[in-house]
């Protein structure tokens, strides 16, 4: 035809049509996904548990440690959840006034400070249903049976196991920081020995930050510091407190019943160290290991000072108290050293304040939901 232009080219290879798509290509962005996220995670859990090195499980405390686990004491407040409204509860007394507080608009109320207040007036609490603050809380409801009461007699428990043939008749609870909860497990454990009508004493050798009277709804008085300077003798010191139940109170008139009996820090001295360090202390710490079941001993924390460390060779053995969360390994290791050092027996550890709704306490959460 006129105007058309022939082609040279010719066909070298017929095309093939491909059995898959070129791009993406699966297999390999698989392999790559599941290495590369194996190695984030890998990385990820490494940083995290070099940042956060807080003891945690009984399992943290047994692999740095090296020590048994007496008991792990739950964050009670953790069993209230975020619907929870405590200025609320005791409308549940009146039927009428119940529905009130299932009504979205009403439960939000508690949100507002100046009625979320109105729980911590006494002549309002029992009404409301919330519980005032201590200075006007009945003592004698502190140990009621909540899943503290229960953790701690489960700590009753490990202790008397520690040597069936000889268990330890004197006890020091410590810690190696402040404000782990070393106090409450004194008070707490004394109480759950209590109530198996054994003979206990409570010493508070924290004669610089003296609390356990307070734990315990006593006026302060003549104490430790009173008894080794000799202004007072130890009898007219120790106060006795009746045990029925969950309940701790000034004992009654003819009280046969258990007993759990207070010798206080005492008046404040410049020099507590010396005082721990005297003979004296060892002449009281044999009278009451002769008059006594179980003597507990709330010690001051290992650091920064020395008072933990002066008593806890005298003792049967030590109790040493971590706060979960909050307590690092190296400071609690560090704590340990010293009370070996001074060739201590320390028996175990008390994590205190564990989370029940992590997943290494579910059974804490699950058991004490309802």
């Amino acid at each position: 035809m006129k105007g058309a232009q022939l082609s040279n080219a010719t066909v070298v290879d017929p095309a093939e049509r491909p059995l898959m798509p070129s791009q993406p290509d699966v297999p390999f962005n698989l392999t790559f996904g599941l290495l590369f996220g194996g190695g984030l995670g890998l990385a990820l859990a490494f940083a995290r548990e070099n940042v956060d090195g807080s003891l945690k499980t009984p399992d943290d405390v047994r692999h740095d440690l090296e020590l048994p686990t007496l008991g792990v004491v739950p964050d009670y407040e953790r069993f209230a959840g975020p619907g929870h409204v405590p200025a609320l509860t005791g409308l549940a007394r009146f039927p009428a006034l119940a529905r009130l507080s299932r009504i979205p608009a009403v439960a939000r109320l508690s949100r507002i400070p100046a009625l979320a207040g109105l729980g911590r007036i006494p002549a309002l609490a029992s009404l409301l249903g919330s519980r005032p603050p201590a200075r006007h809380r009945a003592r004698g409801r502190l140990f009621e049976l909540t899943p503290t009461a229960e953790a701690y007699r489960g700590i009753r428990t490990s202790v008397l196991s520690f040597n069936r043939e000889r268990p330890p008749r004197t006890l020091l609870v410590t810690s190696s920081q402040p404000r782990e909860g070393k106090t409450s497990t004194t008070i707490h454990l004394a109480v759950a020995f209590a109530q198996l009508s054994r003979r206990v004493i409570v010493i508070d050798a924290d004669m610089r930050h003296s609390r356990c009277h307070r734990t315990l709804g006593v006026k302060p008085g003549l104490g430790l510091s009173d008894v080794l300077r000799g202004t007072v003798r130890m009898p007219q010191a120790i106060e006795r407190l009746a045990v029925l139940n969950s309940r701790v109170a000034p004992p009654e008139i003819g009280w046969t019943g258990p007993e759990l009996h207070l010798l206080q820090g005492g008046r404040p001295v410049r020099d507590p160290s010396s005082l721990l360090a005297s003979p004296q202390m060892d002449e009281l710490l044999q009278a009451l290991h002769e008059a006594y079941d179980l003597v507990l001993i709330d010690s001051p924390p290992v650091f920064p000072i020395t008072d933990s460390a002066i008593l806890a060779p005298r003792v049967d053995g030590v109790v040493l108290v971590v706060r979960c969360h909050r307590t690092t390994r190296e400071i609690t290791r560090e704590a340990l050293e010293r009370l070996r050092f001074m060739q201590a027996n320390v028996i175990g550890v008390v994590l205190n304040a564990a989370d029940p709704k992590s997943s290494a306490y579910h059974s804490y959460s699950y058991y004490f939901a309802a």
